[in-house]
């Protein structure tokens, strides 16, 4: 047997494997991918990876630049109609999201929260969201935002500015 079937066998052997895994009746709910992104899910849900909807502008109110924010999480949501989502519903989630996320970070950017600031307030985007989620057509089942950061052209830019201003207020 030559090095490349034996690949391709080990290949086929660890996804037998873990073929076997996914079919316990505790599974997840089987998925339908529209884009990497965001899958509909036999249940009715629509799966949402949020860098899909990133960056969003932040306005930094320490010099009012405009920052690329960036967030690593995930968001399931549902029709409140319970009729099952298509990509036209998906997409709307996704505008939803965005939208959601840009008011809050609008929110925060006028309370004086600073963009190194912004991962102390994870909680108060998700519940912000939750939020606005309910006078739309969809259900919010879960949102999970586990980070969030600014780009680095951003965060290059607002080092600049801090430099000019103060030497020792480099943002890292």
């Amino acid at each position: 047997m030559d090095k490349s079937s034996s690949v391709k066998n080990a290949e086929e052997s660890k996804n037998a494997n873990s073929n076997d895994v996914h079919n316990e009746p505790s599974q997840k709910p089987k998925r339908t991918s529209i884009r990497k992104t965001v899958v509909l899910n036999e249940d009715g849900s629509v799966f949402v990876n949020l860098p899909s909807i990133s960056p969003i502008l932040f306005s930094e109110p320490e010099f009012g630049l405009r920052l690329e924010i960036r967030m690593r999480g995930n968001a399931t949501v549902k029709l409140k109609n319970g009729n099952m989502p298509n990509n036209h519903d998906a997409e709307n989630i996704k505008i939803l999201l965005k939208d959601s996320y840009a008011q809050a970070l609008a929110s925060l950017g006028s309370k004086g929260v600073k963009a190194e600031q912004l991962s102390a307030h994870l909680s108060d985007l998700n519940t912000h969201i939750t939020e606005c989620f309910k006078v739309s057509e969809f259900e919010l089942i879960h949102i999970a935002i586990s980070a969030i950061s600014t780009s680095k052209e951003s965060s290059d830019r607002l080092n600049t500015m801090r430099s000019i201003v103060s030497p020792h207020h480099a943002f890292a």
